[in-house]
């Protein structure tokens, strides 16, 4: 946290209704808050002080524009920093709004910059010392759901670090708070990640007047250069200068850092998730679709493409039940499009008169909730986090359609999915929903999987392929041209 250094900038900023044209102008002020920046000019102020726009992607997730600039560099919707070592053992990752992301400052001079060049420091002086990255998460105008919705799907790895950085400024007109968020959000979350071993640290000591640091920010949120090195030196102490009893925390809050599961982060992202039009009008359509009585069954699948295997359950779990909706995910990122998969499924399933078919969509079943699930080809040892996904499950889609059991197969392969299986396991009874796993259709004593499918359609082993998938997808990939019309 941090109070703007001076009364008199302070009241006169407040009274700016342009403050980022005038920054741009380069004011008076700074002239001092600048002092000793290499190039410092009209040009520089103007350029340090344009930034990117926000753009939302179709899952919710919010980023920043790329942009490219002598000063100011944003790849991939995120701020660049410097001096990351090409190869590095951990990753930092400091999530924040504007004062993470920099404005007003150059590449080199935000936080995550700065902490990066202690950190390499540290690297020279101690060969022991594994190489770190740091990541700059700061979007500018962010709000708290933004950055957690980011944080969900970042992949975390044993030892890295997670740091939130918020500001809380006292003005004339009394505290003000992140933006879009409420006044009392900061000291509320403080108080929420003591309360659950989450370390924090108050920086507002280090800007308490008077002390020696000259000009340290340069309107009444966002901080010099000057300014983001003593942050930054600050998190490098707390973060890495600890005794060594105490380093076990700090690698810790990567791992304690699970806000999504505290109640009051909960409402929050739930209230973000339905301001999404796409999402309220899914539940809509799902809640007309609600059968008027009996039990109602579920599967979640990908079907890429669809096998007897993915019949198997089907038919299984249909007959356990008096309605059974089959969602297919909408994730592009596969073998098969979400379309033809989806024609496939059904064409395979319409025999089975108490199925219907549906798109997984909205912000669920994608690689913005369990992004690991759909690499898991190249990454087969990921550790997956599901819970995005199955609590949205359970609070929106079940809840729509009175879903009270959800089926899966047994997964004896892929060791990702058999992570999904447990996390349903775990998950779906809080929901009130059954979780009932189904042994898997094998043929010649392995069960039937899609990977084999796609293998017998790459090497042509086209009396293999008949074996394990229904004369439905035969038809289906003779149309889509994956394998020729006599095979």
């Amino acid at each position: 946290m941090a109070r703007f250094g001076g009364k008199e900038g302070g009241e006169e900023v407040t009274r700016i209704t342009d403050r980022i044209s005038w920054l741009q102008g380069n004011p008076p002020h700074l002239a001092q808050t600048y002092e000793g920046v290499d190039g410092f000019c009209d040009a520089y102020a103007r350029e340090v002080m344009t930034g990117p726009g926000l753009i939302t992607n179709p899952d919710g997730l919010t980023f920043q524009q790329d942009m490219t600039s002598r000063l100011v560099n944003v790849r991939h919707g995120f701020r660049v920093t410097t001096g990351v070592p090409v190869k590095h053992e951990r990753s930092v990752y400091v999530f924040g709004t504007s004062p993470v992301y920099g404005f007003g400052s150059e590449d080199a001079h935000t936080i995550p910059s700065l902490l990066q060049a202690r950190l390499n420091e540290l690297n020279l002086q101690d060969s022991g010392f594994p190489a770190h990255g740091v990541l700059n998460r700061g979007i500018r105008g962010g709000s708290y759901s933004m950055l957690l919705g980011h944080l969900k799907h970042t992949p975390l790895r044993q030892g890295d670090l997670v740091i939130f950085f918020g500001c809380m400024v006292e003005t004339e007109h009394g505290r003000v708070g992140w933006s879009k968020t409420p006044p009392d959000t900061l000291p509320r979350i403080v108080g929420l990640c003591q309360a659950h071993g989450i370390p924090t640290m108050d920086s507002t000591p280090l800007f308490e007047r008077p002390h020696p640091h000259g000009e340290v920010f340069i309107d009444f949120s966002h901080l010099s250069p000057r300014g983001n090195k003593l942050v930054a030196d600050r998190l490098f102490q707390t973060c890495f200068q600890l005794p060594r009893e105490h380093k076990a925390v700090a690698d810790d809050i990567a791992r304690a850092l699970r806000l999504e599961a505290i109640p009051e982060f909960s409402q929050e992202r739930e209230d973000q998730l339905l301001r999404i039009p796409e999402v309220r009008d899914y539940l809509a359509h799902l809640k007309s679709l609600r059968p008027a009585s009996g039990i109602v069954g579920s599967i979640v699948m990908n079907c890429n493409p669809f096998t007897l295997g993915h019949k198997h359950l089907i038919r299984l779990a249909a007959g356990q039940v008096d309605h059974l909706f089959v969602f297919i995910n909408r994730e592009n990122r596969q073998h098969f499009n979400f379309e033809q998969r989806f024609r496939m499924v059904q064409a395979g399933t319409s025999d089975l008169p108490n199925v219907t078919v549906l798109p997984y969509s909205g912000a669920w079943g994608t690689a913005s909730t369990h992004p690991q699930y759909f690499e898991k080809e190249a990454n087969p040892n990921a550790q997956l986090d599901a819970t995005d996904d199955l609590s949205n499950f359970g609070r929106y889609i079940a809840q729509a359609l009175g879903i009270t059991k959800r089926f899966a197969g047994q997964e004896p392969y892929c060791p990702v999915t058999s992570q999904y299986n447990r996390q349903m396991a775990e998950h779906m009874p809080r929901y009130g929903i059954e979780y009932i796993e189904v042994e898997r259709h094998c043929v010649g004593g392995a069960a039937v999987s899609a990977s084999a499918v796609r293998r017998c359609i790459r090497e042509a082993d086209y009396a293999t392929l008949r074996r394990l998938v229904p004369e439905s997808t035969i038809a289906g990939l003779k149309d889509l041209g994956q394998i020729p019309p006599d095979a």
